[in-house]
């Protein structure tokens, strides 16, 4: 696999108490705020709060979340130390409502810029590798580059979405090998722009690990970008 972008992602994720609290409810504006005071360095470009949603389309096992915090970061470590010296309290006016907060960290492979406009979803798919060619090592190497330079780009060029990400786990990471974000309007953009075509481009559908395989959708309640 290439090195990447050069980018990493930080995730503090957890359960909510009641997963199904209305977004519309939430305090974003002390949301936003929170967001903002961790990714206060400027190594942050990107974040985002998410929670998660039921949807018809949602396949596989259970993402394991309720509600995410995410960092893109050129730096790591200042994101995790300070999501470390927080605390519960990173959650905002989240603090009492969450349980099992957990942080994770993943390295990006690839971006894709299709829109300089901001969606409202985040849909997320996250796959474990099954070889199924005796050169194993080449096989994931052939899946990496289809996935990461021209799958991600073919979906985001697609009506309604704005953005993707693709990313690894590190070694000692737990969850999904691989997980992808895309940016769209509508939850409905990723299964519709894939209507009428083969699954994972008629090439890979035999090594997708249907025993981890998730989609999920993600509704973005609070962001910033920073240029």
């Amino acid at each position: 696999m290439a090195p990447g972008t050069g980018w990493t992602w930080v995730f503090a994720t957890a359960r909510l108490r009641d997963p199904s609290v209305d977004a519309h409810t939430l305090d974003r504006e002390n949301l936003q705020s929170a967001l903002e005071k961790v990714g206060a360095s400027a190594t942050v470009r990107d974040a985002f709060v998410l929670l998660t949603r039921d949807h018809e389309h949602s396949a596989g096992v259970d993402p394991g979340f309720d509600v995410v915090m995410a960092w893109r970061t050129i730096d790591p470590g200042i994101v995790t130390e300070e999501l470390v010296r927080r605390g519960n309290e990173v959650w905002g006016p989240l603090a009492a409502a969450v349980t099992d907060p957990a942080v994770h960290s993943r390295a990006e492979l690839c971006s894709f810029d299709a829109s300089s406009l901001d969606g409202g979803w985040l849909v997320a798919v996250r796959v474990d590798f099954r070889a199924t060619e005796q050169d194993a090592e080449a096989q994931e190497r052939d899946f990496n580059e289809w996935y990461t330079y021209e799958h991600v780009g073919d979906i985001c060029r697609g009506q309604g979405f704005h953005r993707g990400w693709r990313m690894q786990r590190d070694a000692s990471g737990d969850h999904q090998t691989y997980w992808v974000f895309y940016e769209s309007d509508a939850a409905e953009d990723l299964v519709r722009s894939r209507a009428g075509k083969a699954p994972w481009g008629g090439l890979w559908a035999g090594v997708i690990d249907q025993d981890t395989f998730c989609r999920s959708y993600h509704e973005i309640v609070a962001r910033f970008h920073r240029p």
